[in-house]
Formats: C-alpha cells, structure tokens, sequence
C-alpha cells in the first residue's frame, strides 16, 4: 500500500458534548459527510461570453457535515447524548461544538460547529438508526 492512502479504519471523529467536553464519537458513526472547506463565488461573464465565468467573492464555508450510525443509547457519550440539540444548542450566544476529524496520517480537520438537527428513524425488521447535521460555522482548518 502507498503512503498516504487511507482507509475508514483510521478516522477518528471527536465532537463536543452539550457541557463542551470532547468525546469520541467513532464508535458509532456509521456514514459521515465530508470535511469540506468551499470558495464562494459569482457568476462574472458578461454580455457576449459564450462561457460562464466565476470570481471568488471573499468568502468561504464549510457545508453541513451529517453523521449517521444505528441509534445507542447505552452510554453517556454516545450519539443520543452528544448529537441529540439541547436548550443551550437553540441560544444564539451559546458556544459552539468543536468538530475534529482525524485521518489515518494524522491530517486533521478542525471545525467550530452548531447542531443543527437530530433524528432517530425506526425501519420495521433493522436496527433504528440516527441521523445528525452538523452546521460548521467559521473558519475550518486542515493541519
């Protein structure tokens, strides 16, 4: 195997629980978006340009990250406990969740984020699962 290929085996996800202690969340997560960071831009072409061109307007973002997995509520740092949006999570000035992925070489994504959403979805004859979105607000950071 070359260097620097990764596989699911060595993710490991931390995310804040609702008193802002990290917890180890990869144990449950099933499915998780993408650490992503977007350049924003505007459509720029004018009158006569047969191609769509585009200027980056200043601004970046993170896009929602959803985690998945089968519903636990076993433990006080599972996903029911540390994804599910408490009182705190709806105040405007209440601190934000940091949001850490780490892949197997040891790049790490970095994010303050909002819960943003929690759902647990009961399928008849599987295991019920829950579904989360996380909302990265201000600067992601890879190191």
């Amino acid at each position: 195997m070359a260097v620097g290929k990764q596989s699911s085996t060595s993710v490991t996800v931390t995310f804040d629980d609702a008193a802002g202690a990290p917890q180890i969340i990869t144990g449950f997560i099933m499915d998780l978006g993408a650490a992503e960071i977007e350049v924003e831009q505007e459509s720029s072409e004018s009158f006569g340009d047969a191609w769509r061109e585009f200027t980056p307007t200043g601004m970046r973002k993170s896009p929602p990250i959803g985690a998945k997995g089968h519903f636990d509520t076993t433990t006080v740092t599972g996903p029911h406990v540390v994804l599910r949006p408490g009182d705190a999570d709806a105040v405007p000035g209440a601190p934000t969740r940091t949001l850490v992925i780490v892949f197997g070489d040891s790049k790490t994504f970095t994010v303050e984020t909002r819960l943003q959403k929690y759902k647990v979805i009961p399928t008849n004859g599987k295991l019920t699962q829950f579904d989360a979105t996380i909302q990265p607000t201000g600067a992601a950071v890879w190191t």
